[in-house]
């Protein structure tokens, strides 16, 4: 289990979107994912049929097929969802939108749920992403991997360039 706390001079916290295994971007099953070409992120498996949002910001945009999502945060950051290989070809059988876009979310706040069983016997695999988009090549990023609980557990902490290493100095 992941059991950080919160760093107070993270600029930025995702928290887990779901009960899900985190891992490294680089582990994920797509090559295109894993070589960083959707931005800094952590690959994750879920284990409940619930995506929350794992960031305050707006849902600017779901694709009909659920197989991306972005959200957009007050500050401009842009955190994009990839769910689950092969999923778009479900066309969205088992799976149900919550909220429309343009909608405000909360940190925790329920997205959209699927089908676990139909989800899984139809995709290549479950493996999901979360990416920051246009995360600024300076910043620091951080990640925690290993077993998450939604809405609980912090799986990626952004500080502005320094930062990080400064609260660090300063325990």
């Amino acid at each position: 289990m992941i059991e950080q706390q919160p760093n107070a001079q993270a600029v930025w916290t995702l928290y887990a979107p779901s009960n899900c295994k985190v891992w490294p971007i680089e582990k994920h099953p797509s090559a295109t994912v894993a070589a960083g070409h959707y931005g800094k992120g952590v690959s994750f498996l879920p284990k409940n049929e619930v995506i929350c949002s794992p960031i305050d910001g707006t849902l600017i945009y779901m694709s009909p097929t659920f197989d991306c999502l972005r959200i957009k945060h007050t500050s401009g950051l842009l955190v994009h969802f990839g769910f689950a290989n092969g999923v778009e070809n479900m066309m969205t059988a088992g799976f149900k939108k919550l909220y429309p876009e343009e909608q405000k979310l909360e940190c925790g706040q329920p997205i959209f749920s699927f089908h676990m069983n139909k989800t899984q016997s139809a995709c290549d695999s479950l493996w999901s992403f979360i990416s920051l988009v246009n995360l600024p090549d300076n910043y620091q990023f951080k990640f925690f991997q290993g077993l998450a609980q939604a809405k609980i557990d912090p799986i990626i902490e952004v500080f502005k360039p320094n930062s990080q290493q400064e609260s660090e100095e300063s325990r």
